[in-house]
């Protein structure tokens, strides 16, 4: 199974949550994310920034501050979070072809759009919820 660095699964379940809040508008404090995606707040905030570099991201500091998605989450793709946190695809240039053909097929997988992740998303964590020993 392909390990992908624990950032971006950070960064993609803060995603998920703002999506979850974008109907509302509403403005979401990286403390509050950090919270319930038990994701360590230091580390949040620096992919916070990252995201909101790459224009996934609004955020207003202050007491009313926080952070919202910058599009609506089905014009923000999987795909999109990955390279804000890990940069455009690369590899060795002696085994170009096989990193060209993996670029592509993790291109079609993460063509998917925050709102259509989030369905998904809510599907697996009730599973999950529900299993019992």
């Amino acid at each position: 199974m392909l390990k992908l660095p624990a950032g971006v699964e950070y960064s993609l379940l803060a995603m998920l949550h703002l999506t979850l809040r974008y109907p509302g508008g509403e403005l979401v404090k990286a403390a509050d994310i950090a919270a319930e995606q038990d994701v360590p707040l230091s580390f949040l905030e620096r992919l916070l920034a990252q995201l909101r570099a790459a224009g996934l991201l609004e955020s207003t500091r202050g007491p009313g501050g926080g952070h919202r998605l910058s599009r609506p989450p089905d014009s923000i793709t999987a795909g999109e979070v990955l390279t804000a946190i890990v940069g455009p695809g690369g590899g060795g240039a002696r085994l170009r072809f096989l990193w060209e053909q993996c670029e592509r097929a993790l291109e079609d997988v993460l063509n998917v759009s925050l709102a259509e992740l989030a369905t998904q998303w809510s599907h697996h964590t009730t599973d999950v919820a529900d299993y019992q020993i």
